[in-house]
């Protein structure tokens, strides 16, 4: 199975995916490219949390970023993915990811340059 890709915009938006990820998250392309960052959350997003870890990423210099999340499927099933997000040269993001066995924990982990930050 080929790894799954999307490729999201500097705003945040869903600008292409492959099969394999169409798959994972449970949407056709049409409907990838209308989701915003929400569709896919286990729990509302805290726009202030997800500020104050921009601004520190930011300041690290836009390092990749990788982790575990537990996706919110739009038919409300869930599935629990590891994945890498990797800046690309035209501004935008190629955010690859794997299905995984559900863990005990489903708060977000990422890790950037060593450290990890749970949201």
């Amino acid at each position: 199975m080929s790894e799954a890709l999307v490729i999201i915009d500097g705003d945040g938006r869903y600008i292409d995916g492959n099969v394999p990820a169409l798959d994972i998250l449970g949407v056709s392309l049409e409907e990838l490219r209308a989701a915003t960052s929400a569709t896919f959350a286990e729990a509302p997003v805290d726009e202030a949390q997800s500020q104050a870890f921009r601004e520190a990423w930011e300041a690290a210099g836009r390092p990749d970023i990788t982790g575990e999340t537990t996706v919110r499927r739009p038919d409300g099933s869930h599935v629990r993915v590891r994945f890498a997000i990797t800046p690309r040269a035209d501004g935008t993001y190629a955010a690859t990811f794997q299905s995984v066995p559900d863990s005990p924990s489903h708060l977000v982990a990422l890790r950037t340059i060593g450290a990890v930050i749970s949201a």
